[in-house]
């Protein structure tokens, strides 16, 4: 804190120094301390006068600390915004050089980019302050200020205020920041699922694949490896997600663990086409995921025989046939399982299903596709072509990775966290 009793003794002593014919030296320090005991006074207009006076003496020493110090007392008025004075205190960067003012002035440049936002200028100029001023005690704060300025950003939550792509710029331009261990762990993850959720795959995986190959072991790198394995299945790149999976292979990982591993290795290979290698995975697999799984398995291969009694199993045991209303998930299977019997020419159950669901979908998007493809055709070739249009809409809902999508937007992506 600045001691108001000794500045002002200081300067009583300045004033019997030129009294006694003292040169302008003296007389520019007296200005500057006057205007210092005004600023901690309180008085900010006077203080602004003092520093003007001072600096009107052009004493180069003094000017410069006078300018400084005329400059905070203007922005704690509002008499300048923090741009102007960031853009004040630049130009005297290029004024002074050769001691500690220069340091105070590039870190007061730097409070104010954080203070405003621009957290890249500031972290920017912090980083040259570091570097310039190695030995400097100061240099030595400021880089523990930009470690935890950086963990603000990236572990703390500070960097949503900025786009995806910029706050990754931010993250790679200063990655040094980084921190070792669990907590570098995880800002790393938090920045990769962010860049997930608005599907900027291909800067997850690099994030990701760093992590794999430099920073983890053990389980946690057979963790992050499933969920790298899940984006490389999301980005189109099933092969990917084979090769990261046998990478990443961890004997004492929990039996669930296991299990989400070899459902994505399933996906991969039904990816890939090949669906014999992707069924044998589930072979002895009882779980609603697996059985979600098989249904897109027959449904790629065009295994109409395999897909109805599939479909049949998920409808009834989400409950369907006892539901008045279907939600959007029991409406789409159903849709595929109409598909399936007009592709196998069962009649007999389009028609079971025609009368256990069609009321169901009333007043919901998909009861003209439905009444389209389980109606008896007139034969005709408008009719025709109507019915295959309909069809063809009815794509694969991709349930098994749907349900990864589902826990990302919740905030609970991944099984393996």
């Amino acid at each position: 804190e600045f001691d108001i009793e000794a500045a002002n003794n200081a300067i009583e002593g300045i004033r019997t120094s030129l009294s006694e014919g003292a040169d302008p030296y003296v007389a520019a320090r007296r200005e500057y301390l006057e205007g210092l005991s005004a600023l901690r006074s309180g008085d900010m207009e006077r203080a602004i006068s003092k520093f003007d006076q001072a600096i009107a003496l052009d004493i180069r020493p003094v000017v410069a600390k006078a300018k400084y110090a005329k400059i905070n007392a203007e922005l704690a008025q509002k008499d300048i915004t923090p741009e102007e004075a960031i853009e004040q205190f630049q130009k005297m960067e290029f004024a002074w050089r050769g001691d500690d003012l220069e340091v105070e002035i590039q870190k007061r440049v730097g409070d104010l980019h954080i203070a405003t936002g621009d957290m890249r200028e500031g972290l920017k100029t912090f980083r040259q302050i570091v570097k310039s001023f190695a030995k400097n005690p100061k240099a030595r704060d400021i880089a523990r200020e930009m470690a935890d300025i950086f963990n603000q950003l990236f572990l703390e939550g500070g960097a949503d205020k900025l786009s995806p792509v910029k706050a990754l710029a931010l993250y790679y331009e200063y990655r040094e920041l980084t921190p070792l261990g669990k907590k570098g762990d995880q800002m790393i993850s938090l920045l990769a699922d962010r860049l997930i959720k608005v599907d900027l795959l291909d800067q997850a995986t690099q994030l990701l694949d760093h992590q794999v190959n430099f920073r983890l072991k053990g389980e946690q790198k057979s963790y992050t490896g499933t969920k790298l394995a899940v984006v490389h299945l999301w980005n189109d790149k099933p092969q990917d997600s084979l090769n990261i999976l046998q990478k990443t292979r961890w004997r004492a990982l929990p039996a669930s663990v296991k299990q989400e591993r070899l459902h994505i290795r399933s996906q991969a290979n039904a990816a890939l086409g090949d669906y014999e290698e992707a069924l044998e995975l589930l072979l002895d697999d009882k779980s609603k995921k697996a059985d979600l799984l098989r249904t897109e398995i027959y449904w790629k291969s065009k295994n109409w025989a395999k897909v109805i009694p599939s479909l049949q199993k998920l409808l009834n045991d989400a409950g369907a046939p006892r539901q008045d209303k279907l939600n959007a998930m029991d409406r789409q299977r159903l849709m595929q399982l109409a598909v399936a019997m007009s592709l196998s020419n069962d009649q007999k159950g389009i028609a079971d299903i025609r009368k256990a669901y069609r009321k169901k979908l009333v007043d919901t998007p998909d009861l003209d596709a439905f009444d389209l493809i389980t109606e008896d055709p007139d034969g005709s070739e408008k009719e025709f072509r109507k019915r295959a249009t309909a069809i063809a809409k009815v794509s694969q809902a991709e349930s098994f990775m749907a349900g990864y999508r589902e826990q990302l937007k919740n905030g609970n992506f991944w099984a393996t966290n």
